[in-house]
């Protein structure tokens, strides 16, 4: 995991680069349509001030089902 933000809080663009998503888009349907997902956390006067806790992408990341190719 890239080293987090000092206050513990992950950018939507790092969050992006851990899961391998190119959308935004998708981020914002996976915070409405995936349980587990991390929520953001909301800052600052301007849109799009959006962070994750750290912790709890770490914990959505290693939640995930691990792939792996079966040769045989």
């Amino acid at each position: 995991m890239p080293p987090a933000e000092p206050d513990g809080l992950v950018s939507m663009k790092a969050l992006m680069a851990l899961i391998s998503v190119n959308s935004r888009a998708t981020i914002y349907k996976y915070i409405d349509e995936v349980p587990d997902f991390p929520q953001p956390c909301q800052f600052g006067v301007r849109r799009g001030r959006v962070r994750f806790k750290a912790s709890d992408v770490q914990r959505y990341i290693e939640a995930l089902p691990t792939r792996y190719n079966r040769r045989g």
